[in-house]
């Protein structure tokens, strides 16, 4: 602790002779869940078009076989679109509330590191994770289903369950990122990052991460 204290003090030289404070490590963890954060925004955004398309798909399927002959109808097409429409409105919900939140911290100056903004900002993504890996799961269950039972007049399933399979993809991912993520945030302090790494994170992450304090 009294090593960590030392370092956390000590002072570097810059160019025209201005002193600055090296990186505390709950700095260098600040620039650690920015890079964290800027991953979800690029995959919130990427999931949002993926999740639309899916919902895109199975309004075709479900306009084109579901209003057919009554023995040539996909019976499970008009829940396989209810359940895109869930997962589509679930993605933008997290999209829309997620970045207006995250720009809120990145504008804002913060004394203290506050657990109440990442620790529930994590959960939700469990959350969101988890709800779209089951919802994507039943979309392939009835799509097999409606193959098997049903045949050539389920066909436009297999493109749904190739969206819903990309989907369960991505939130197996986020599900792995953002587990870890929740237990090395509350084991934080127990974590020290090397002042090595000082010399990869360039001055203005260090003033933003002074500034904002994830």
């Amino acid at each position: 602790i009294i090593m960590n204290a030392t370092q956390d003090r000590s002072k570097n030289i810059e160019d025209g002779g201005v002193q600055e404070e090296q990186p505390s490590n709950d700095e260098r963890w600040s620039v650690i869940w920015a890079a964290l954060i800027i991953y979800w925004s690029i995959d919130a955004v990427t999931v949002f078009f993926l999740a639309l398309g899916g919902l895109i798909v199975s309004i075709i399927f479900k306009v084109v076989l579901s209003t057919g002959d009554e023995e040539n109808r996909c019976d499970n097409a008009n829940t396989m679109f209810i359940i895109s429409l869930v997962i589509f409105f679930i993605r933008m919900v997290d999209m829309v509330l997620g970045c207006c939140t995250i720009g809120c911290w990145f504008c804002s100056r913060s004394k203290e590191i506050n657990d109440r903004q990442m620790i529930p900002h994590i959960i939700n993504c469990i959350i969101v994770g988890t709800a779209q890996c089951l919802l994507s799961l039943g979309n392939i269950v009835l799509g097999i289903i409606g193959l098997v039972s049903e045949g050539t007049d389920c066909a436009g399933s297999i493109i749904s369950i190739v969206f819903a399979v990309l989907l369960i993809m991505d939130s197996a991912f986020e599900m792995f990122i953002w587990i870890g993520a929740y237990f090395i945030r509350i084991n934080q302090d127990k974590a020290t990052i090397p002042p090595i790494v000082d010399r990869i994170i360039p001055n203005c992450l260090v003033r933003w991460a002074r500034r904002t304090r994830l």
